[in-house]
């Protein structure tokens, strides 16, 4: 029994070991044929990162069992199914094997996606505006995912459509995978605020670099920028079809509150034909306060408006703390230090229009002390201003009056004047204070029945066109009251003969006076006083009126002059 037992279990090990050897002998190959593997298309041997290529193997028989492998893992992978996976740019061999033999291989070139904007590496745009963003990709379908690096400045959408938001710069990404680019987009804000009174003017113009506003209705455009008390607005204007009626057709730079906007107004009159300047209050509904300082005491008529050229003004408006400067041109028209609802009240500058059509351009503002101050130092800061081509003041702050000996000099006193720009020539209110300078008698014209220098001194607050004039002719001097809108009173209104130890003298040509006129103050309100004395120090005249008018509010203080020649120097207001 035990040899039969043994004899059967050689019998199995033998068939067993057959069969093995048979099966390691033709791979699974059942009919023991050869065995056959490659890649079964090798047309296709490109792919971009992130995409996929399937390799498939043609294998006989179709049992047989294959591995897929790669040179580079780093450049591309491979599955088990032959599914190649592009993971940067480069190239990488895909073998396909049966246990350890390579039976066929192919290289893959992996191409990097690529996405590049189009056009300059840098837009601009203004606040609301757009501008549409395009790439040039590879692959063509690749998806796009674009971003930006501020959306409060400015916003893309999916498509790459950028949105300003507000004034900056934003950087826009178009990506794609692994690869992206940027373009730099600066968002530049429109240098007045098109949200305010967009219905009141044509606003269009804005969104360009040469900016225009244009309007014909009245009412006010606010500069772009944060209420301040420190800044400098400045525009040139075109002004159209002024109203034919109403005597205050208007534009100008102004100071706006919150509620009303403050400053001096260029009139171009009824059809240009009645050109002057005017201080107003305005209220968001356009009513009127009119100016303490208008043009009938500042420049009523004068610093030459006739040759204004109203289809090119520049005008320029600037605030220094609780001072406010007005320039036409470039020449200082108005100055104000103070005005109730506005001092230590920040503001914005608004261009202002009303019963004309006007145009805008060359409309900028710099906002800070620091701007403020280097532009006050080199514009035009004078005291005072000549109303006519033949008041001259120099750099040292003379005033000379010529005309009179050849007669080319206006007769009209307001019309030949030096004239104080509101608070730089001013006395204070409420108490005393005093003008004095030098007169040299230069010519004595004779046009006139008693030619004379002015000392006038406006009203600055309530009734302004009230004014008081201390008169100094030739051979008197005195006192006279007027209503600035008219002219100086002819002669001396309360004379006085110049006299010098009993005798009667005069003022001579060619000689130096030295005058002083002083404001005085009590409970009953202003008076003046004047003292006339010659080179030798002796007094022509001193007196005091003693008209005490119940006004002690400031006064400012200007020259006018009536067919005399005269130089003034050394003027010291104290």
């Amino acid at each position: 029994m035990r040899k039969k037992a043994l004899v059967a279990l050689f019998i199995l090990v033998a068939v067993l070991s057959a069969c093995l050897f048979a099966a390691c002998n033709d791979n699974g190959n059942d009919g023991g044929g050869e065995v056959t593997v490659s890649i079964a298309d090798k047309s296709v041997t490109e792919v971009y990162e992130g995409r996929t290529l399937q390799l498939a193997a043609a294998k006989s028989p179709e049992s047989v069992e294959v591995t897929w492998a790669t040179s580079d893992a780093e450049v591309a992978t491979v599955s088990e199914s032959g599914l190649v996976t592009g993971v940067k740019a480069g190239k990488a061999t895909i073998s396909v094997k049966v246990g350890d033999e390579t039976k066929d291989s192919v290289e893959i070139t992996v191409k990097p996606v690529t996405v590049a904007i189009d056009g300059s590496e840098t837009a601009e745009i203004y606040v609301t505006r757009t501008v549409q963003l395009t790439v040039t990709k590879a692959p063509a379908d690749a998806a796009i995912t674009w971003t930006s690096s501020d959306d409060e400045v400015a916003t893309v959408s999916e498509n790459g459509l950028v949105t300003g938001v507000k004034g900056g710069e934003a950087t826009i990404t178009a990506t794609s995978g692994n690869a992206s680019d940027s373009i730099t987009v600066t968002v530049k804000d429109t240098v007045i605020n098109a949200a305010v009174n967009a219905d009141k003017f044509d606003m269009s113009g804005l969104y360009q670099d040469d900016a225009v506003l244009s309007g014909s209705q009245n009412s006010f455009a606010v500069f772009n920028g944060e209420a301040s008390q420190y800044y400098v607005a400045s525009a040139t204007v075109k002004v159209t079809a002024p109203s034919g009626s109403d005597t205050w057709s208007r534009v100008g730079i102004s100071h706006y509150n919150g509620e009303k906007y403050y400053g001096l107004m260029l009139s171009p009159g009824p059809d240009f034909n009645a050109r002057k300047t005017v201080t107003m209050i305005v209220d968001a509904t356009g009513n009127v306060e009119w100016g303490t300082i208008t043009d009938r005491s500042q420049v009523w008529n004068q610093h030459d408006l006739g040759s204004i050229d109203f289809a090119d003004v520049e005008l320029t408006s600037v605030r220094a703390g609780n001072e406010f400067y007005a320039f036409i041109n470039g020449e200082l028209y108005y100055y104000e230090n103070g005005i109730d609802g506005f001092t230590d009240v920040d503001t914005l500058p608004v261009l202002n229009l009303g019963s004309c059509t006007a145009e805008f351009g060359a409309m900028a503002v710099t906002y800070g002390q620091e701007s403020v101050e280097e532009y006050l130092a080199t514009a035009d800061d004078s005291d005072y201003y000549a109303s006519s081509d033949k008041v001259i003041i120099g750099d040292d702050g003379t005033i000379k009056f010529t005309g009179a000996s050849d007669g080319t000099c206006p007769l009209n006193a307001k019309d030949h004047a030096a004239k104080s720009i509101g608070a730089k020539a001013m006395l204070p209110a409420g108490k005393e204070g005093s003008v004095s300078f030098d007169l040299t008698i230069d010519a004595v014209g004779t046009r006139d029945a008693l030619p004379a220098l002015a000392v006038t001194m406006n009203r600055y607050d309530g009734t302004y066109a009230e004014a008081r004039s201390l008169v100094i002719g030739q051979y008197q001097a005195g006192w006279t009251g007027w209503n600035s809108n008219g002219d100086l009173n002819a002669g001396i209104g309360v004379p006085h003969n110049y006299q010098v130890d009993g005798s009667d003298a005069r003022l001579e040509e060619g000689e130096t006076y030295h005058i002083t006129v002083t404001r005085l103050m009590n409970e009953e309100g202003q008076d003046n006083s004047i003292k006339v004395e010659d080179a030798d120090g002796n007094i022509l005249f001193e007196g005091t009126w003693g008209w005490h008018d119940g006004y002690s509010d400031r006064a400012s203080v200007s020259f006018l002059c009536r067919d005399l020649d005269c130089t003034i120097s050394n003027i010291v207001i104290a």
